[in-house]
């Protein structure tokens, strides 16, 4: 029997390789593992990234608590701070031979002869130089010569700065008003400190 012999007369380059489709799936095997691996090293960046943006925020939010903690910490630190003031303040005045609320009310009735000034705040602090008292003062109007009358009365008045050993005098600052008042254009604001004298 005679038989049959199959001859590819197609030149080289024109000829299907040899093993049929086995390069090609083994291509596209290849390519599917490498976008497996992309898509997995992909979900794991997303993951981690999705890790950090929580811890940020969690701790963004912690730093805000502590910065209102902080701030109430303050506020406390500041309040003790103004309370023990006060505490000295009265632990002086008690202990302190002057008689403070006589001593308030000469202070009254010289202030009632300057009808344009007031005492904003009275306080006596006490330092390795002895005590002193301050008194913040403010008055409408801009004449010198008035602040200049009323620290001349604090000092005339016998009974008033008899316990003083001076009166010190602090530069005046001037405020414009800006119309606030109908009867004066600006205010003035001193301070005038009476250091006791040692032993009072």
């Amino acid at each position: 029997m005679l038989g049959m012999i199959e001859v590819n007369l197609l030149p080289a380059e024109y000829r299907a390789p040899e093993g049929g489709g086995t390069g090609f799936l083994v291509t596209v095997i290849a390519g599917f593992a490498v976008c497996l691996v992309l898509f997995m090293f992909l979900r794991d960046q997303q993951r981690q990234l999705s890790d950090l943006t929580f811890e940020g925020e969690k701790l963004a939010r912690e730093k805000a608590d502590l910065e209102v903690e902080a701030k109430k910490v303050d506020r406390l630190q500041e309040e003790i701070l103004d309370q023990k003031a006060r505490q000295d303040t009265i632990i002086e005045i008690s202990q302190s031979k002057v008689m403070w609320s006589q001593k308030l009310e000469q202070l009254s009735r010289i202030m009632s002869s300057f009808k344009t000034f007031w005492v904003n705040r009275v306080t006596l602090t006490k330092s390795a130089k002895g005590s002193v008292l301050s008194l913040q003062t403010q008055g409408l109007g801009g004449n010198l010569s008035e602040v200049a009358r009323l620290r001349d009365a604090l000092k005339d008045d016998a009974n008033f700065f008899y316990h003083f050993g001076e009166l010190e005098n602090r530069a005046v600052n001037k405020v414009d008003l800006q119309d606030r008042y109908r009867n004066a254009n600006e205010k003035m604001e001193f301070e005038i400190k009476l250091p006791l004298k040692l032993g009072r």
